[in-house]
């Protein structure tokens, strides 16, 4: 009995330091010349896998989250139900390819949620994590800053877009564009105000970074999870400012749509976003194919289909595989019950971090990264993916000590 217990230490201490290196190492590999997302996405696919095992091994796992499992479930159903296409093996139609390894990357990470949910780490355990979060960003940051001086002399800049050629256009960090960079030093920020000493002095520099990067989206969602954070004060407080903050966004759509200057200000500064979304909203009630009856809007098109049908069927988007809208891409994908499961197990995850007096640093963290999906395909990025998954586990398994 001794022997197991301190077997399941060790083995907890492990994954905490596996943990550690997959925050200190996944977002920094770089290889000169070459474009490191994929090589980022398997590593933190790796990372999650081995750790999911690992704590699967090392100890009973309890689940009851009925609308994340049944999210999980709902995958399943989803590629039994999706559009076939006009791929044939034989004399019989399959299911388009791309579905499995989509499949696959749900399994995983999201077995790797699961097991994070039932992982109580100890003072000393956590704090190795918070610390391994800030040095990342804090790290970042500062790569960020010297770019924006020309200082970098590893990650390249296209030559194709005059805009480019912009300071602020190098400030892409080791994660290759502006916004996608932003959010993930914003998302680290509240983080570092709670949980350091100096967060104050050591949060600057990322402030600076996601600013020079001119990202709208990020530097906004930013604004409002550091707003949400400071109101965390109470609860009076925090539905104050959420009441607040929903009903300028209600003059903000209604301006959208009443006025034509503030439509056309919105649309020239989305960079395309706007149209694109404008057309993968007509696409969602249009056939996969000529021989599919139904367009599948109830229950979607299949896992994985926007990144390689939408741009074939629209040729005008065709250097574009992400909807930059990852609620949008998941209406797109699994229809509107595998949107609503999702935000239903989202909310269901982000629960308990509604105990406002300790947890609140993790809940403006997560609300920064879920607003940043609203503009980016951040969740298509394995550093993000696997932090913002690292989150909700402490979320679920927080605790003041």
């Amino acid at each position: 009995m001794q022997n197991r217990i301190l077997e399941s230490i060790i083995i907890r201490k492990v994954i905490a330091i596996l943990l550690c290196i997959g925050i200190l190492v996944i977002p920094f590999i770089l290889k000169d010349g070459v474009n490191t997302r994929d090589i980022k996405w398997n590593l933190a696919l790796g990372f999650a896998f081995v750790i999911s095992l690992l704590i699967f091994y090392s100890q009973k796992v309890e689940f009851r989250k009925p609308w994340t499992l049944g999210f999980l479930g709902f995958l399943m159903f989803n590629i039994w139900l999706c559009a076939k296409t006009n791929i044939t093996l034989g004399t019989e139609k399959i299911i388009g390819i791309w579905l499995w390894p989509t499949a696959c990357y749900y399994f995983v990470f999201g077995l790797f949620l699961i097991a994070l949910c039932n992982v109580e780490f100890n003072k000393a355990e956590k704090n190795w994590i918070y610390k391994s979060l800030i040095f990342s960003g804090f790290i970042m940051s500062l790569y960020c800053i010297g770019q924006y001086f020309g200082l970098d002399q590893w990650v390249g800049v296209s030559t194709s877009l005059e805009a480019l050629h912009k300071p602020m256009s190098r400030v892409s960090g080791t994660l290759g564009h502006p916004t996608l960079v932003a959010s993930f030093i914003a998302m680290i920020i509240p983080i570092t105000l709670y949980k350091h000493k100096l967060g104050g002095c050591l949060a600057i520099p990322m402030i600076i970074a996601v600013c020079l990067t001119r990202s709208q989206m990020a530097i906004g969602a930013m604004i409002v999870g550091l707003v949400i954070y400071i109101s965390l004060i109470n609860r009076k407080a925090l539905i104050s400012t959420i009441s607040a903050l929903i009903i300028v966004f209600l003059i903000g759509i209604t301006g959208y749509f009443v006025s034509p200057n503030i439509k056309a200000k919105i649309d020239s500064s989305s960079s395309g976003r706007v149209q694109m979304w404008k057309a993968i909203t007509k696409d969602l009630t249009k056939t996969i194919d000529k021989d599919t009856i139904h367009p599948r809007i109830y229950t979607g098109k299949g896992m994985g289909t926007f990144r390689f049908m939408f741009h074939l069927k629209n040729k005008e988007f065709k250097n574009l595989i992400q909807a930059h809208n990852e609620y949008l891409e998941l209406l797109y994908d699994l229809g509107i019950i595998g949107l609503f499961l999702f935000l239903m197990a989202f909310i269901e995850m982000i629960k308990p971090s509604l105990r406002i007096d300790y947890n609140k640093h993790l809940l403006a963290s997560i609300i920064i990264i879920s607003l940043n999906a609203v503009g980016a395909f951040v969740w298509h990025l394995g550093p993000i993916l696997f932090i913002s998954i690292i989150i909700i586990g402490l979320i679920n398994t927080e605790r003041e000590y």
